[in-house]
């Protein structure tokens, strides 16, 4: 769906941001998601958030969240299936 005007076939909401690659998630350090709500804590390069605490939209923004994943991958896997938007739906 691209351009003015255009409307989704399905009447579901877009998201109007593009996904970030597989390969960007190897090179972030910091966070991922545009929003960076999966967030490490103590960010070192190369480490992808395995050496610290990571923050997460369950958590809040800058806390520790004490149920994240080994680092910032594993924990991203986890929040795109509770979009509404990125899930391009309204029920599970």
């Amino acid at each position: 769906m691209f351009g003015i005007g255009r409307i989704a076939s399905d009447g579901l909401p877009s998201v109007p941001r593009n996904s970030l690659t597989v390969v960007n998630v190897g090179l972030f350090d910091r966070g991922l998601f545009w929003d960076s709500r999966v967030e490490s804590l103590s960010a070192q390069p190369r480490q992808n958030g395995a050496i610290g605490p990571i923050s997460t939209p369950d958590s809040g923004f800058a806390i520790a969240d004490d149920n994240a994943g080994t680092n910032l991958v594993a924990e991203q896997a986890k929040f795109p299936v509770t979009s509404v938007d990125e899930m391009k739906s309204d029920n599970f």
